[in-house]
């Protein structure tokens, strides 16, 4: 197996990079966002920038609603803090009402559906954090230091995690945070040598944020992408957040390339030279002859980028290369049944002398629940698995891990299945009563437009509902629909399903044909008595007639 000596950068965005005056047919910005969070910064951010990772149609699909559902599981949890929920405090248990507001600016009281996710997420200035990073996790606030891989997988390293630093002295091949002087410059007259040799913006001023021209994601500097997590200016519990990057104890100007310990506490040797995409398409990682631009290890040019002198020294080692995922083929499952989903992403597989190191799926619920999944077909781009339907209901992180190294999580959420298992209406009390489960608690006022129970069409008076039981005011039926918050569930009156399977089919037909010309149904009570009259005659088979083939009968 080829080694080479690797780049090493010092960016919380981690992502790719590429010198970009060497290679004309990699497009400014020198970084691909290909991988890892990308060089954004969160003050900028619209809606639209949101949605490139939450419910992008290109990365789920256009039916998937992944952002409601998820939103709609924390119902009747605690809320945390911090929070984002408009209308609700810490503590508190989420409702409706925390997150949708009331409007009765027309006279009519309606219930507000915000979609646009800067209404409730914000960050009203610079100095605040963003909403990735105000928690207690990020933070530090806990233990164990602040948690940065719960997010960004194993492309970066927690502090204070036993992840191994150089000791001994810096030296001129030791990459500096900034202030390479490897020529070529690149377009904004950084040297290589140093991160932003490659992590820059492409436009010839780092002020001014380049585009990507294969995602359209603005690429901002290393100094934007850093300052502006909001990090800086804060204090948690594991001491000031400006001293996370800056250690006053280290020398500046000549001698800065010191600080590049400091930047190892998040970014270090091992993780940094395990990031690589398979960029030619071969389906195989290949350390030293991938494309220039696509990760640390791809080509020897990107060590000149970062270490910025020639090839000397034994390389370092390289292991099982962080995986990505970049998109998943279903994220909003219904409990209950087994649900096959496909995640498409990179470094699934890669090989490492001689061995293939491949990766698996790894599931933890909200509720403090985990679980170890085994792909059923695996490529280096692409993950095939099995999500058991024995999953309790709630949103779920999924990542992919490959012996110690994990990817960035994406989220999966698992929603009760709707479902009416039996219909009661009596006649003379004018009530009708549907058991069944996934109803969810009773629907707060307002929301009547959105979850009901439709009577031929029409919406019904509710008289109580529970999780598992509607009853309303109704006379008789036709057909009937449940609409509850995590879907619907329909049915229509069948007086010829004799055998209650919720379809009139041939087994039905042999009923009827078994009974036909009996007359005193009153006395030996006939199933296929369709019209009650005490007899199966040319009436009952005229309803059987109507009813054939509907396989959608209210059980």
């Amino acid at each position: 197996m080829i080694k080479i000596i690797c780049a090493l950068a010092v960016i919380l965005c981690t992502l790719i990079m590429v010198p970009c005056q060497l290679f004309a047919d990699i497009p400014a910005p020198p970084v691909n966002q290909t991988i890892g969070i990308n060089d954004g910064v969160y003050s900028d951010m619209t809606e639209a920038d949101c949605r490139l990772c939450h419910e992008n149609p290109d990365q789920f699909p256009v039916d998937d609603k992944t952002v409601p559902d998820r939103h709609h599981l924390l119902y009747g949890t605690e809320i945390p803090d911090s929070t984002d929920a408009p209308n609700g405090s810490p503590g508190e248990l989420f409702n409706c009402l925390s997150c949708h507001g009331m409007d009765n600016s027309t006279g009519t009281v309606q219930f507000v559906l915000e979609r646009d996710c800067t209404i409730c997420h914000t960050q009203d200035s610079f100095f605040e954090l963003t909403v990735h990073h105000r928690t207690d996790l990020a933070l530090g606030n806990l233990p164990q230091g602040p948690d940065c891989k719960f997010c960004h997988g194993s492309i970066v390293d927690n502090m204070e995690d036993g992840h191994w630093i150089p000791d001994y002295e810096p030296s001129l091949v030791t990459p500096r945070p900034s202030g390479g002087d490897g020529l070529p410059l690149n377009i904004e007259g950084n040297g290589a040598g140093a991160c932003d040799y490659c992590h820059s913006t492409g436009t010839g001023n780092p002020s001014v944020p380049g585009t990507d021209n294969d995602t359209g994601i603005l690429v901002y500097s290393n100094e934007d992408t850093h300052h502006e997590t909001g990090f800086w200016g804060g204090l948690g519990a594991h001491g000031f957040v400006c001293y996370w990057c800056h250690d006053t104890s280290f020398p500046s100007g000549s001698e800065s390339y010191l600080q590049i310990r400091v930047c190892e506490n998040c970014h270090g040797r091992d993780s940094l030279h395990n990031i690589q995409v398979d960029s030619d398409g071969d389906g195989i990682i290949s350390p030293g002859v991938e494309l220039p631009g696509y990760g640390h290890i791809g080509d020897p040019d990107e060590c000149w980028g970062c270490h910025g002198f020639s090839m000397s020294t034994e390389p370092p080692s390289f292991g099982p290369i962080i995986p990505g995922i970049s998109s998943i083929s279903k994220s909003v499952l219904t409990a209950g049944a087994n649900e096959t989903i496909t995640l498409t992403g990179s470094a699934f597989i890669n090989i490492y002398q001689e061995s293939e190191l491949t990766s698996s799926i790894s599931l933890s619920g909200d509720n403090g629940s985990s679980i170890d999944l085994t792909p059923v077909l695996l490529t280096e781009s692409s993950m095939t698995v099995v999500i058991p339907g024995t999953l309790d209901s709630g949103n779920y992180l999924l990542r992919a891990v490959k012996l110690d190294k994990s990817s960035n999580p994406v989220v999966i959420s698992i929603k009760p299945d709707v479902m009416i298992n039996h219909v009661n209406c009596d006649e003379e009390a004018d009530i009708l009563t549907i058991s069944g489960s996934g109803f969810g608690d009773t629907p707060p006022e307002e929301t009547e437009a959105y979850i009901n129970v439709k009577v031929n069409g029409i919406s019904a008076e509710i008289t109580s509902w529970t999780d598992t039981e509607i009853q309303a005011l109704v006379t008789s039926y036709e057909t009937l629909a449940v609409n509850a918050l995590f879907g619907s569930s329909n049915c229509e009156k069948c007086n010829a399903d004799f055998d209650n399977n919720t379809k009139v089919d041939i087994f039905d037909l042999v009923i009827m044909k078994n009974e036909f010309s009996s007359t005193d149904c009153d006395v030996n009570p006939c199933f296929s008595d369709c019209n009650e009259d005490n007899s199966v005659d040319i009436f009952d088979l005229m309803i059987m007639k109507n009813d054939y083939t509907k396989n959608n009968c209210c059980p």
